[in-house]
């Protein structure tokens, strides 16, 4: 979109932004989520007559975690809060509090209790929390060097 041709006050978004909501990216988006819930049958199906973790399932579990966390993210921010807080409540929505009060058997199909497929998203979650306060403590580096 040319400059000029802005409301005052509009902000410019970049393609390929955060904030860049073209038909291709959300379509791309929907698709990824569609094929994974499409995905879920199957890889459930497949995941119960043996014990080793499925890596498709565990895929299915990290889609969907960072499409709802990053979805409900961008509701915080637009309301005026961090987005972290969206994230938060996406792993209170998809965890054993919500959808395992809600919908028992979804909640078990998509996080099944064995070890092995816990592990997977553990030490997923484990590092996900490392680089959280790697970028925390960077930040309060910054802080407290330009006193």
């Amino acid at each position: 979109m040319p400059t000029g041709s802005r409301r005052p006050g509009a902000r410019a978004i970049d393609v390929g932004s955060p904030l860049d909501k073209s038909p291709a990216r959300i379509g791309l988006a929907g698709g990824a989520l569609v094929g994974a819930l499409v995905l879920l049958p199957v890889t459930a199906f497949g995941a119960e007559g043996k014990e080793a973790p499925s890596e498709a399932l565990f895929l299915l579990q990290v889609v969907l975690l960072v499409f709802l966390g990053r979805l409900l993210g961008e509701a915080m921010q637009r309301l005026g809060q961090p987005a972290v807080i969206g994230q938060l409540l996406a792993g209170l929505l998809l965890g054993p509090s919500v959808l395992g009060v809600i919908a028992p058997a979804i909640q078990q199909m998509l996080f099944p209790a064995s070890a092995a497929q816990k592990s997977m998203i553990d030490g997923l979650s484990q590092f996900g929390i490392l680089m959280l306060l790697l970028l925390a403590g960077m930040e309060t580096t910054s802080i407290w060097s330009r006193r």
